[in-house]
């Protein structure tokens, strides 16, 4: 009997030492506003894993639109992107400041005027339109700050880069799983 109750106290210690265990994994989500050829909202969401103090990766998907100018009228994008992460400081589970690279697979529609006429030359203006689909594969260059709040949450900034492309700044709000 007494060896039965030492068994499931030990049972019992190794199952709270394993939920005392630190997550890897992390989701956040971001809110941002940017050029992506036209000033456009962009949401991103992002699940991240932590290999070790120096080294991380993430999977995004992420949605922008935006409304244009004179010559390009409307903008939505679809984003997917593989990114990988070093933090030179090293992630201190407080501060964690990382620089990252990745590949973006995006795929964009948008509005664009073709034809305009305007007065003096007719009494009425007129506007053609045409859309566009792009698909393409770009750089991702990333620089990203979070701050751990409590034991569960995370709040941060990104600047997303692509060449040619598009400069987005982020406000991050994160959970750790």
């Amino acid at each position: 009997m007494k060896n039965i109750i030492y068994l499931c106290l030990l049972f019992l210690s190794t199952i709270a030492y394993a939920q005392e265990k630190p997550s890897t994994l992390d989701l956040k989500i971001g809110l941002g506003f940017g050029l992506i050829n036209i000033p456009a909202y962009k949401l991103e969401n992002e699940l991240t894993k932590k290999w070790n103090r120096f080294f991380s990766s993430s999977i995004s998907i992420g949605f922008a639109v935006g409304n244009g100018d004179n010559y390009m009228k409307s903008l939505d994008v679809i984003e997917g992107a593989i990114n990988g992460f070093i933090s030179p400081f090293g992630n201190q589970k407080k501060n964690n400041f990382k620089i990252g690279l990745g590949l973006a697979f995006i795929r964009s529609n948008n509005t664009r005027v073709v034809y305009k006429t305007e007065p003096p030359f007719v009494q009425v203006p007129e506007e053609w339109y045409a859309l566009y689909e792009e698909r393409r594969r770009n750089l991702n260059i990333i620089i990203d700050y979070e701050r751990c709040i409590g034991k569960k949450y995370l709040i941060g900034a990104r600047i997303t880069s692509q060449p040619y492309f598009s400069i987005i700044p982020f406000l991050r709000f994160g959970i750790k799983l």
